[in-house]
């Protein structure tokens, strides 16, 4: 996107690929804003500030040429962006008009935020943790609106708990699923194992998004740097 973007490419498709980045990456943002010391009304600001100058196009069409990963160049982006803001401390209108991030979202947001952090994450360790879990949502409401299409989208919501790999799949929640869904265990675990392929297939599509022309090693070392933010999750 950002190379289509410095290319010229069309803007219509560039301003849809901005806005789907801006909510994927909403929440790392927001979270590296508090985690700094900014009050959840600043960091309300600086989040929605930061999003606003990105639609506008005017942060990734200048993009440094040797750009490997995207989640490196944004940290870097919003910690000059914070600066700025912080440096010239001028009344800025909040997000711009920007309506990507709802205010029950925000709400939600400084709910996880406010849980104790037990391993003492520092910023920059929060932000990888916080980019993987946006890719890990972004996978699978992706998934869920394939399944929807396929006419799928109850059973999967039933099922969405035992995709998601940062939950332990409870045996006794598989048995109660199964018959819920009028199938034998086996055949739920097949099911699960399909969908499962999928979601790493999606998953992994995302990440290969998120570099810059990406080789299948480096999408491996990626998803690998993905496993290790979710780590003790």
């Amino acid at each position: 996107m950002v190379l289509a973007l410095r290319k010229g490419g069309s803007e219509a498709v560039a301003d849809r690929a901005l806005a789907d980045l801006c909510r994927i990456y909403w929440r790392p943002l927001y979270f590296h804003a508090r985690r700094l010391g900014n009050s959840p009304e600043d960091a309300e600001d600086l989040t929605q500030g930061f999003m606003a100058l990105a639609l506008k196009r005017n942060l990734l069409t200048q993009a440094d040429q040797q750009l490997g990963r995207l989640r490196t160049f944004l940290l870097a982006s919003f910690n000059n962006h914070i600066h700025n803001v912080h440096r010239d401390r001028q009344t800025r209108q909040r997000g711009g008009g920007l309506a990507i991030v709802s205010l029950d979202e925000l709400q939600e947001a400084e709910r996880e935020f406010a849980v104790p952090d037990e391993h003492q994450r520092t910023p920059e360790q929060e932000w990888e943790q916080q980019c993987a879990l946006a890719l890990v949502d972004a996978a699978m409401n992706a998934l869920e609106q394939e399944q929807a299409s396929a006419g799928h989208q109850t059973e999967f919501q039933l099922l969405r708990h035992e995709m998601d790999p940062r939950g332990a799949p409870d045996e006794r929640g598989q048995a109660v699923l199964a018959a819920q869904l009028n199938l034998s265990h086996d055949q739920l675990r097949q099911k699960l194992t399909r969908l499962r392929a999928r979601f790493r297939a999606l998953i992994r599509d995302l990440v290969r998004e998120t570099l810059r022309e990406p080789t299948e090693s480096q999408v491996d070392d990626e998803l690998r740097a993905l496993r290790e933010a979710l780590a003790g999750y």
